[in-house]
Parts: C-alpha cells; structure tokens; sequence
C-alpha cells in the first residue's frame, strides 16, 4: 500500500509540476506578446471568401489576421457577431415608465454616420427629447456588416425582451454582397463553444497559438491537372452567390412584419438610398457598376412590395435622396452619411413617425 502511495505522490507532483510549467509558458508568451503589440482581432467585416475555402461570410469572423478593425465585435451563435458594445450596454431590458422606446435595426449606416461619432438613431433621441417633457428612448441596433438574415435574428432573439413600442428596419446593401456560402447556410458552433472561444480570444497568447495553427492548416496546396478551380474558372465568378437572395431578402422583410404585429409593435421599412454618380464596383461586388446598380434597385422594390402588400409603413429614402441632395447626404462610398447628411436622415425618420402618430 506503502508503494501505492509513493507512485500516486510521484504522479501527482510530475503533474502539477507539467501543468505549472504550462501555465509559466503561456504566461511567459502573454507578457512577450503584449510588450511586442502582438494582435490578432477576432472579427474582420469582409463579406467574402476564397473559393479554395468556402466557409460562408462568417470565415472571416471565426479565425484571426493582422488587421486591426475600427469597431470591436465579439461571435454570436445566433447573430453570426456582435459589437462589444451596443444599445444592451446602455438601456436596461426593462422600459422606463411612461418612455416610448424605438429600436431602430440596420447595418453600418445604421449604427453610425462617416467622419463623425453621431448616428441618425442617437441624434433621433436628443431631437425627440429636446423638449424637457419628452420620454423617448432609441435604441441603436445597427450593427456594420449586418445582412437582413442577421436582423431576423437580432430582433428575435435580443429587441424583443426589450419590448420597444416602434422598430424601424433599415437593410439592403450587405444583403447582396458576394459570399460563397449564403448566411442562411452558416455553421458555426453551439452557444458553449462560442462562448468558450471569445473568452480565449482575449489572451494574446491563444491569438498567437491560433494564428500559426490557422496558419499551417491553411497552407496553399499545388494545383494540379486535375484542379477544378482553374483560372478561367473563378475569373467566371460562377461560383459565387448573395449573401441574401432576393427571395430570401423578400422572405426576412415578410418575418420582421410578422413579428412586429405579434408583439405589438410598429414596424417602418426603409429603403436604402445610393448615389449613382460614385458607386463603383469592389471586392464586396466585384462587377459593372451598371450590375451594382440594378441589383441594389432590386432590393429596394422588394422592401416597396412588402410594405404594399402586408399594408405596413414605407421611408423611401431612396426615392427621396437623389441628385444634388444624394451628393450633400451620402459619403464618397455613395452608402453611409455625411455628417451633413445624418442629422437631415434623423429629421426624415421623426417626420415620418410623426406623420403616422406614433411619437
């Protein structure tokens, strides 16, 4: 039994001297790569893959680079990702008596305008409440790169607790970038594990580990005779798709009505405005302009048609900001707004709510 003992002690402290020499490692590796400014940021906003590896718009999110992004965001098995900060932070679940809560969904020209710190939804709240008897509240759930796909999601499974009275839904530019797998389609890992990995990813030594990991799994092969991704054959683009098809689009614009009227809230459609003039084709679309153009008129008809036939609200933005006044309102990108252009969207958005006796 003696003996028993002895080889237990003798397995116990070979143990925890291995587990204590790991811990000092990393430890070790986490000074050295915080002093060196070591990082790899979890989530980029790239809308797009390689063919040689079609793992949908959310590849991009699950795994490191080098490149730092302006607005930090956290995975989400649900929501594909999320910003680190957002309206949750700042406005509690549970309304204020008396307030009247809008939640305002959307992407990137949602969640804040160009060359500015302001949004339209935060500067809704301070012209709503400039008169020191007004309750409102807007909450921004406007998050950059979201696709319609994810603002189903946001609003079923984070706006609703938050019961606002009014939500307006402002999308269409990510919808029709390019992926090579739709996001309907993701994959990503159960609620635990995505909690588990953003954890992790906090440590710049589990950035480093994973970096030179993704790294040599992802080590180019040799094309061969044999290779079906020939040159011809991706200079086709055949194989790529939308990150939301039309019918899709069609679909998600028909299921955020729907939940608006099952929960008792008003819903306003959006269209998204362009300027033609500075449209140009890129990586998120890499086709003619004149494609560009016709595709994002598309979108916008469909958002015109749902709210016709299911008899809900329309701010047609598009409609509205062209010409001269798509110039002043809308950045070089010919998406977001202008500093100029951002108090003007806000005032359209309170006009319109006003006008159907909402506020």
């Amino acid at each position: 039994m003696g003996e028993l003992h002895e080889s237990i002690r003798i397995i116990f402290k070979e143990v925890s001297f291995s587990g204590y020499s790991g811990f000092s490692s990393c430890f070790l590796i986490e000074i050295v790569a915080r002093l060196i400014g070591s990082y790899y940021p979890a989530t980029t906003l790239m809308n797009r893959n390689l063919k040689d590896n079609p793992t949908g718009v959310v590849d991009t999110v699950v795994r490191y680079n080098n490149e730092v992004v302006s607005i930090p965001m956290r995975k989400d098995s649900k929501q594909l990702w999320v910003p680190l900060d957002s309206f949750e932070q700042h406005y509690s679940v549970k309304k204020t008596a008396g307030f009247l809560r809008v939640a305002t969904l959307g992407d990137s020209s949602t969640m804040g305008c160009t060359d500015t710190d302001d949004s339209y939804p935060g500067l809704m709240e301070k012209m709503l409440n400039q008169n020191l008897s007004s309750k409102y509240e807007v909450l921004n759930a406007g998050v950059g790169s979201y696709s319609s796909y994810q603002g189903v999601q946001r609003l079923k499974h984070v706006l609703l607790k938050y019961k606002p009275d009014i939500v307006t839904v402002y999308f269409g530019w990510n919808d029709h970038w390019i992926t090579s797998v739709p996001d309907k389609d993701v994959r990503i890992k159960p609620a635990s594990q995505v909690a588990l990995i953003n954890f992790l990813e906090k440590f710049r030594s589990y950035q480093a580990y994973y970096y030179i990991i993704s790294k040599v799994m992802h080590v180019p092969r040799a094309a061969t005779k044999d290779d079906t991704n020939s040159a011809e054959e991706k200079k086709s683009f055949d194989w790529l798709k939308l990150r939301v098809a039309p019918d899709d689009y069609m679909k998600n614009m028909v299921e955020f009505v729907k939940m608006a009227a099952e929960n008792g809230m008003h819903i306003l459609l959006v269209t998204a405005p362009a300027n033609p003039s500075r449209l140009s084709s890129s990586s998120n679309f890499p086709f003619p302009k004149e494609n560009l153009i016709q595709i994002h008129a598309q979108y916008n008809q469909i958002v015109r048609e749902v709210s016709k036939r299911m008899n809900v609200p329309l701010l047609d933005l598009e409609a509205m900001i062209q010409g001269d006044l798509a110039v002043n309102v809308l950045s070089q990108d010919a998406v977001h707004f202008t500093p100029e252009g951002c108090p003007f969207i806000a005032a359209r958005f309170i006009e319109k709510l006003g006008q159907l006796g909402w506020l």
